[in-house]
Formats: structure tokens, C-alpha cells, sequence
């Protein structure tokens, strides 16, 4: 890709996702070539729940689940207790999970 030829994305050890509302099929491709990531901080995750099963099944989904090292998330917002789920599957090797919530939640 034209970002990893400016940036080998290989070496990042953090990345922080400023778009307020990120598709997690998206985050799950950009996570395909960035295999050395040990935190993802990211504001939310935009999550169609009809597709949860097929992201899962995706060829994708399965490699970044075996290869991915992050140990840190940081998801300023919350999310589905679906996405949750998704989440534990994709980093298996997640020690560190932090959720916002806004305070209308509460």
C-alpha cells in the first residue's frame, strides 16, 4: 500500500484512531499489516450486527486473529455487548480493555 511504502506499518507499536466512528471491518484490514501493534486506542465502532457472523468467518478476520500482539485497547465510547465479543475473539492476546461510557449511559 501506498501508506506502507511512507511508513512501514510492521514497525508501529501503538495506533490511535482519530475518526470519531470507525467500521471494525475496517480497523480489521489495517490491523492485516500491522501485525507488531501492542495498543489500539480508537474513539468508536461502527458494527452492522447482521454481519457479525460473516466478519468472523472472514479469511481477514482469521489471520489478524492469529498474528495480532495487541495487549491494550481503548475505546473511548461504548459498544454492543456483540461487539465485545467480537473484540475478545479478534486479540486473544488482550490483557488490557478499557471502555468509556458516556455519562447519559449511567
Amino acid at each position: 500500500t501506498v501508506l506502507n511504502r511512507i511508513l512501514p506499518l510492521t514497525k508501529l507499536g501503538k495506533l490511535t484512531i482519530v475518526y470519531y466512528t470507525f467500521p471494525l471491518e475496517q480497523i480489521i484490514k489495517l490491523l492485516h499489516f500491522t501485525s507488531n501493534l501492542h495498543t489500539l486506542k480508537f474513539g468508536s465502532i461502527s458494527l452492522n450486527q447482521n454481519n457479525i457472523m460473516l466478519i468472523e468467518q472472514s479469511e481477514t478476520f482469521q489471520y489478524v486473529s492469529k498474528i495480532n500482539r495487541i495487549k491494550n485497547i481503548d475505546l473511548r465510547k461504548s459498544c454492543t455487548s456483540e461487539c465485545i465479543k467480537m473484540i475478545i475473539n479478534l486479540f486473544s492476546q488482550l490483557e488490557y480493555f478499557k471502555i468509556g461510557l458516556n455519562t447519559k449511559e449511567i
